[in-house]
């Protein structure tokens, strides 16, 4: 009996290579090399010089076959929404071989370099996790201005419980 493996491997540091003028080509350079490796995925840490959502994409698109993934992005200090629309995006590019993978982050990073306060941090994911879920899910499209006007006057519940945004994803 033969068992499929899956085997991948993070390309976080190839954004750090000496001498390279530009990390995306780095990336994808060094994805092809596991893809012909045989290697199924290749993954990207979010880091504050380039976004692992949008390096995933660009590396999804050049290399064909091989999954793309971001293996934690921290929600603090970006909108559920515009996380979202990244991934899907992200999704496309890659010809639905992106994984989306969040996370809370550190508290320190989070509070000294973000300068976000690091608060009730599993409800905040549950509230993200709600938005990019919603923000996914197909839904009938009408043209009525009475749907739209209501639409308009319900918003999203970001970032936390009781605080409302003026988002009208919904």
């Amino acid at each position: 009996m033969t068992t499929n493996r899956n085997i991948g491997v993070s390309l976080a540091a190839v954004v750090d290579a000496a001498g390279a003028e530009n990390a995306v080509d780095a990336s994808v350079d060094k994805a092809r090399e596991a893809a012909e490796l045989g290697l199924d995925a290749v993954w990207f840490g979010q880091r504050f010089d380039y976004d692992a959502i949008a390096l995933a994409g660009f590396v999804g698109r050049e290399v064909p076959g091989i999954a793309v993934g971001t293996s934690a992005v921290p929600i603090f200090g970006r909108h559920p929404l515009l996380v979202a629309a990244q991934a899907r995006t992200s999704q496309a590019a890659a010809h639905g071989h992106f994984t989306l993978g969040l996370a809370l982050g550190a508290p320190g990073s989070v509070e000294s370099v973000l300068g976000v306060p690091y608060e009730r941090p599993i409800a905040r994911l549950r509230d993200f996790l709600t938005v990019v879920r919603r923000s996914w899910r197909p839904r009938a499209r009408t043209s009525t201005a009475r749907s739209s006007r209501r639409r308009a006057r319900r918003h999203c519940r970001w970032p936390a419980r009781g605080r409302r945004c003026r988002c009208w994803w919904r």
